[in-house]
């Protein structure tokens, strides 16, 4: 019997009585990359929440590492998934360093006292973003971008096997924005890492992702490969775009007429 490290079976996800997106079947593998694409209000954002255990699905399951994360128990769900939602946080007299190292929490003793190699893994994901030059800058005093580079450190210092990540390319400008897509891959590849994000930019998903879900209404309108979807019908059909929409739009030719990279080669060269 195969392992998925996320699983949903004819979940239901929503706000108090009300479903936001409904019959959501869903398996995702170790080391996969699952991008949630659709229109804003869709419910991207509300199915990430569920997976990530702030918010109870209304019915059917989810299960994280074979867990329901709304009943594990919080510390030990803090060792297996990471996340970085869109809401903001507002840490008073802290460092990027001092951010980014609460990642490492779930790995400390109560005292939450670093080690030395909590400092290593620490400054390791800061590298990896290219933020070492924000490790002594307080947190309130960054721009949205370098936060945000902050914040996605502090994800993956948790070394965790499930990275659920809800518009992790806001504020990002184009050349940090390819950074993550290759840092993405790099850590599904090298560190057998599970992650889910929700993108705006379809044009970035076939470097981004193995397989992409479609939101839109209450239902999931497709599933399936970059090169199965991301085609100029389906497009124009998910975001409501008519034909003359499509040839006027610059991602009709940025992207769409391309065949989709491997993981490969989208680790490799990148857009």
């Amino acid at each position: 019997m195969e392992f998925y490290a996320v699983e949903l079976q004819q979940a239901a996800v929503g706000y108090g009585a009300k479903t936001v997106v409904r019959d959501i079947s869903l398996k995702v593998r170790k080391g996969e990359v699952l991008a949630l694409i659709g229109p804003n209000g869709g419910g991207k954002s509300t199915i990430l929440k569920s997976i990530a255990g702030q918010i109870r699905v209304l019915g059917g399951r989810i299960a994280v590492a074979g867990k329901d994360p709304t009943k594990a128990d919080p510390g030990e769900m803090a060792k297996v998934m990471a996340q970085v939602m869109t809401g903001r946080i507002h840490p008073e007299q802290m460092t990027g360093f001092d951010v980014a190292a609460l990642g490492r929490y779930p790995h400390t003793g109560r005292m939450g006292l670093l080690s030395p190699e909590d400092q290593r893994i620490t400054q390791e994901a800061l590298a990896l973003l290219e933020a070492e030059e924000l490790s002594e800058v307080f947190f309130e005093e960054m721009s949205d971008g370098q936060k945000q580079r902050i914040l996605l450190a502090r994800a993956i210092c948790q070394e965790p096997e499930v990275l659920v990540l809800d518009e992790p390319t806001s504020y990002l400008d184009i050349r940090y924005k390819i950074l993550l897509t290759k840092l993405l891959r790099k850590l599904a590849r090298e560190r057998g890492m599970t992650i889910l994000l929700s993108l705006h930019e379809p044009e970035i998903v076939p470097y981004a992702a193995d397989r992409v879900l479609c939101v839109k209404g209450d239902v999931i309108f497709g599933e399936g490969t970059p090169e199965e979807l991301l085609t100029e019908e389906f497009i124009g059909k998910l975001y409501d775009l008519s034909p003359e929409d499509m040839e006027k739009s610059w991602i009709s030719g940025m992207l769409l007429q391309r065949k989709a990279p491997t993981a490969k080669e989208s680790v490799e060269k990148p857009f």
